[in-house]
């Protein structure tokens, strides 16, 4: 009589364990990879936004971010995006509607980081995209065009600046940094170096930006660096 063949317990078992070694060693890289393609693909979705705002604001008005005057209301930001972002709905003012609109970004009036990127006495305009997503610009800009960020970044930095959130209202509701956070500098820094940024379960969801002319770009390195990198 033949014997049919069969895995031992001892060998399914051991089997078993080495799929779930395999799987608790992979899996966490997966989800790090997932979630960072996510991040990327949101940030290239809010920067072609606003990109494609001002460009279609300059063909039909014949004015964009660097021409935006606050002291005329037909030249306004407000005016550019109400006209030009699609699918959007408009939150208000962060200082006034915080609390309203139940969004709240951490630490911003009071960490030297929030002031040196976003800074501390700016008032900011938000807008919620379709997919929840949402994209915070100075409600004043004034003069923001590449000749003037050459000639004063600094200054420039504060007033032509805003941010992205990839994920809207959900947490964490905190900057990208660098691996290091000590390296996160805004690109208009002196001490201004490149970074990495390393995607894990804690890694932010906001991204500051800058804006001249018709173009959107990160205003960070790390910020910079997720934009460029593939993983």
């Amino acid at each position: 009589m033949k014997k049919s063949a069969a895995f031992t317990l001892a060998e399914v078992l051991i089997t078993l364990g080495i799929i779930g070694v395999v799987a608790a060693m992979t899996i966490p890289t997966l989800i790090a990879n997932i979630k960072g393609a996510r991040i990327r693909t949101q940030l290239k979705k809010g920067i072609s936004t606003l990109n494609q705002a001002a460009r279609l604001n300059l063909a039909n008005n014949d004015w964009d971010f660097g021409t935006v005057n606050y002291s005329d209301p037909t030249m306004k930001m407000t005016t550019l995006l109400d006209e030009n972002l699609s699918g959007k709905t408009f939150l208000g003012n962060y200082e006034y509607d915080r609390n309203k609109h139940g969004y709240v970004i951490k630490s911003f009036e009071d960490e030297v980081t929030w002031n040196d990127f976003l800074g501390s006495s700016a008032w900011y305009i938000l807008y919620q995209l379709s997919d929840g997503m949402i994209i915070g610009m100075t409600q004043t800009p004034q003069d923001c065009t590449i000749e003037s960020y050459r000639k004063d970044k600094n200054a420039y930095g504060l007033r032509c600046s805003g941010f992205i959130d990839v994920n809207g209202k959900q947490l964490p509701n905190s900057l990208i940094e660098c691996s290091n956070p000590d390296d996160t500098k805004p690109i208009w820094s002196d001490n201004y170096k490149e970074c990495t940024v390393k995607i894990t379960g804690n890694t932010g969801d906001i991204f500051p930006i800058m804006f001249y002319d018709s173009t959107v770009v990160p205003s960070s390195n790390a910020g910079k660096y997720i934009l460029n990198t593939s993983k």
